[in-house]
C-alpha cells in the first residue's frame, strides 16, 4: 500500500510534465533504424542490439539491450 500511495503522490507531482510532439510538414514519414554487434563485446562476449522509430522529427521508440 505504501508503494502505491508514493506512486500515486509522484503522478499527481508530476501532472504537468509530458511529451510535445510538434506538427510539422512531412510528419507522416515514419522512420526506423536497427543495429546489432554479434558478439564483439571482448569482456562478454554477448551481442548488443538497438532500435529506434521516428515519427518526423521526433523519437517515440527506442531500445538497447545487451
Amino acid at each position: 500500500m505504501t508503494a502505491t500511495k508514493n506512486i500515486l503522490r509522484y503522478l499527481k507531482g508530476t501532472r504537468d510534465c509530458g511529451l510535445f510532439y510538434p506538427a510539422a510538414e512531412g510528419v507522416e514519414n515514419l522512420i526506423s533504424f536497427s543495429g546489432a554487434d554479434y558478439g564483439r563485446d571482448l569482456d562478454t562476449r554477448r551481442s548488443t542490439s538497438g532500435i529506434l522509430h521516428r515519427l518526423g522529427e521526433s523519437t517515440i521508440n527506442w531500445s538497447s539491450k545487451r
